[in-house]
């Protein structure tokens, strides 16, 4: 190559190294619009009356008593899949590893499968609302019996594990509705959620009653887990992966840490002598309690779009009545630039995701009706979950909103230019950046 081509290769290779490097400030900047408070009304678009919804109809249950159902899934997970062995093999040992602790304690609460006898055999106290976990501070009966119940395991369940202690003890912390905030808060940071907002309960996101996973039965709640005032909303950060096993692992790494962050936490408020109990999908639908507590805004694949980590992320709340001051719902750009950007909807291989506007009208019975937003069919997601024989991430994976955001210019870019040309050129410029690639292996 002489030197004057040799120049030219330079200042072009120079070129595109700046274009690159501006385009990614630009896309962070973007995308990195402050949430600013909702002025007025409610973030959830109601157009007509709604109920709490049944908890045996959410589509994680319907796989433990729908007969038809559980065949047609059992002829599903048949189906061969196009991996390498070895790629196989390493990611369904990864997925093992971080569903772990999610199938050791997960649900010994409301679903009832961390029970002796039940879907996971081994049992663990963490998730039961009986369970003091170090509460010397509260002396109620039912805590009481708790102790007397060996560390290694609970034995069948029983209405006492939803008999938490409701009143206040003699001794509690007292302290302003501030002080008691910041504690919980930082409480809440030190043992590792990204990010934590507080909601006042609404009644509508608690499931109307339980089903027992075990004995499929429903039966009221022994204690109406809607009773509580507040919500403490977490979001767990998501590792950015999102094929097959390894897309599962990131999920399943997201919920076991879950269950430890939501039961400590939960004790934490009980070690203050308040009443608390830990949730995550068996007792209320997370997904709009954390809209409420300032967490986010809901996306067009049905999922909350989070500031801090975009789509990729997962949500747990601990119910209590301790003294706190909520935080409002906020609103950064999500839903105007979901309508124009249809990502997620181009990387679903089933077309779970719905493409156009928003609608009142769900897609099938797993859906809660009454309310207009982008609906997605439950049903058909879950079923590719079986064809690949994990949790699918590639909607997750895809949003322009995962990417960190760490520069001022353009910003609030999103929110204030309500233009469809100009979300066009963010997703595109998303795409030459090719922030939809993920690693497929570790």
């Amino acid at each position: 190559m002489d030197r004057r081509s040799f120049l030219k290769a330079g200042a072009a290779g120079f070129s595109a190294l700046v274009t690159t490097t501006l385009a990614k400030r630009a896309l962070s900047a973007a995308l990195a619009a402050p949430p600013t408070e909702l002025k007025a009304g409610s973030p959830h678009k109601q157009t007509k009356p709604a109920a709490r919804f049944p908890h045996k109809e959410v589509m994680f249950v319907r796989v433990f008593w729908d007969k038809v159902y559980r065949e047609a899934r059992a002829a599903l997970e048949q189906r061969p899949i196009d991996l390498d062995i070895d790629v196989e093999m390493e990611g369904a040992a990864l997925n093992y590893a971080g569903w772990w602790m999610h199938n050791m304690s997960a649900y010994g609460n409301a679903n009832g499968a961390g029970t002796a006898g039940g879907p996971w055999e081994y049992t663990d106290p963490a998730m039961r609302w009986d369970y003091p976990l170090g509460m010397d501070i509260k002396k109620a009966e039912s805590y009481s019996r708790a102790r007397l119940i060996p560390r290694g395991g609970l034995g069948p369940r029983s209405p006492e594990q939803f008999l938490w202690d409701d009143k206040p003890a003699d001794n509690c912390l007292k302290a302003s509705p501030e002080a008691l905030t910041r504690k919980v808060k930082d409480a809440a940071y030190f043992l590792g959620c990204g990010d934590v907002g507080i909601a006042r309960l609404n009644p509508l996101w608690v499931y109307a009653d339980n089903f027992n996973v075990v004995t499929k039965e429903t039966t009221p709640w022994p204690r109406d887990p809607a009773q509580f005032k507040y919500a403490v909303s977490m979001s767990i950060e998501m590792k950015p992966m999102s094929y097959e096993y390894f897309g599962s692992a990131a999920t399943g790494l997201a919920y076991s840490q879950m269950i430890f962050i939501a039961s400590s936490l939960a004790a934490f408020i009980r070690g203050l002598g308040y009443p608390a109990i830990p949730t995550m999908n068996d007792t209320v639908t997370q997904t709009p309690l954390a809209i409420d507590a300032g967490l986010g805004e809901a996306g067009r694949m049905s999922l909350m779009i989070s500031h801090k980590f975009g789509a990729r992320h997962r949500l747990s709340s601990v119910l209590t009545d301790i003294p706190l001051i909520p935080d409002k719902p906020v609103t950064f750009g999500v839903e105007k630039f979901c309508a124009t950007c249809d990502k997620c909807v181009k990387s679903c291989p089933i077309e779970a995701i719905s493409l156009g506007e928003q609608s009142d009208v769900p897609r099938g019975r797993y859906n809660r009706s009454g309310f207009k937003r982008w609906y997605v069919d439950a049903e058909k997601c879950f079923n590719f979950w079986h064809i690949k024989r994990a949790a699918c991430n590639f909607c997750v994976s895809v949003c322009p909103f995962n990417e960190r955001r760490s520069h001022d210019f353009m910003n609030d870019a999103v929110d204030q230019l309500d233009s469809s040309l100009f979300n066009n050129v963010l997703t595109t410029l998303d795409n030459f950046l090719g922030h939809w690639r993920h690693h497929r292996h570790l």
